[in-house]
């Protein structure tokens, strides 16, 4: 089952970008706590949404072949 919607995925990554801009470098940002708080959601459900946010992540980082 599919936890992660477009509406979540886009606030997750604007979170992301305005702590990036915005937000104390010494302060990691959280994504998961930001969607609890915004959306009401219970935690397990925010975890499994987060789960899915950063396995999104993963799958966009530009991929490459070692050079040897």
């Amino acid at each position: 089952m599919k936890y992660l919607t477009d509406e979540y995925e886009q606030f997750m990554t604007a979170v992301q970008k305005d702590h990036n801009i915005n937000g104390d470098k010494y302060v990691n940002c959280d994504p998961k706590a930001a969607l609890i708080k915004h959306f009401n959601l219970d935690p397990h459900l925010a975890d499994k949404i987060y789960d899915e946010w950063i396995f999104l992540v993963f799958q966009r980082l530009p991929w490459r072949p070692a050079d040897d």
